[in-house]
């Protein structure tokens, strides 16, 4: 996926790991892209080149919003244990 496609919000998938789950996109650089995945126990933001990823035909995964997360991201982290819509996790952060 080219790095216009790709918005802050979005959920993707990443074909080569499936086990990974979906993830939503928390922020963008440049041609890579922080992601959070649904299914990786660490639930930290992972730096990926955007060509890798694929936008998920379900947009709307409410385990990614729902469970604790953790981002880490420009050496910080924020840890979510309510369940928050994206836009509310991005103003706290």
């Amino acid at each position: 996926m080219t790095s216009d496609a790709l918005k802050v919000g979005i959920v993707v998938i990443q074909r080569k790991k499936p086990e990974w789950g979906p993830g939503k996109v928390v922020k963008l650089d440049g041609q890579r892209a922080y992601v959070v995945w649904r299914d990786l126990p660490d639930r930290e933001a992972k730096l990926m080149v955007t060509t890798v990823l694929e936008r998920a035909e379900d947009q709307s995964d409410s385990i990614l919003i729902a469970r604790r997360f953790q981002m880490q991201m420009q050496g910080l982290n924020l840890v979510i244990e309510k369940p928050y819509r994206h836009e509310e996790i991005l103003r706290v952060w």
